[in-house]
């Protein structure tokens, strides 16, 4: 396993917290809209990488495999399915937002230094939670995050 994400776990969502995911997924997918600009950089930011993570690992072939044999519930048990709706939910969202209501796009290039400066921004506060989120760094991830 990495140095920052644990073993996988259950799906704990809540409906209390549905609300929340659908922001933060809204959030995403705001971020997807602009080129260079990843989901995941803000997953990292709003602190749901890791839940994501183990979201998309359990699609895994055990999961498949009751799915494609029609065995729902054994399927759908391991499936982090409720973290998964609420969170694309709110990402298909904002990229039916601001494609089709507010063309982000549009506002790249009329007010690119605003548009840039804000999610340069996100990629820098990334990087200090990312590295917040190490106990100790080497050499060799000062290097790599230098080439990277």
């Amino acid at each position: 396993m990495g140095r920052i994400m644990q073993e996988s776990a259950k799906d704990k969502t809540t409906f209390k917290e549905a609300p929340f995911l659908v922001i933060k997924g809204f959030l995403m997918g705001s971020a997807d809209i602009v080129p260079g600009v990843s989901g995941g950089t803000m997953a990292l930011i709003l602190g749901i990488y890791e839940r994501l993570l183990n979201a998309i690992k359990s699609v895994n072939g055990p999961f498949l495999k009751s799915f494609f044999t029609f065995k729902w519930k054994t399927a759908f048990k391991e499936l982090h399915i409720k973290f998964l709706i609420f969170l694309f939910g709110g990402i298909f969202a904002a990229l039916a937002f601001f494609t089709k209501v507010v063309p982000l796009q549009v506002y790249m290039f009329t007010h690119p230094e605003i548009v840039y400066g804000l999610f340069f921004g996100l990629i820098l506060g990334s990087i200090y939670i990312l590295y917040k989120t190490l106990n100790e760094i080497s050499w060799q991830e000062i290097l790599m995050s230098i080439v990277g």
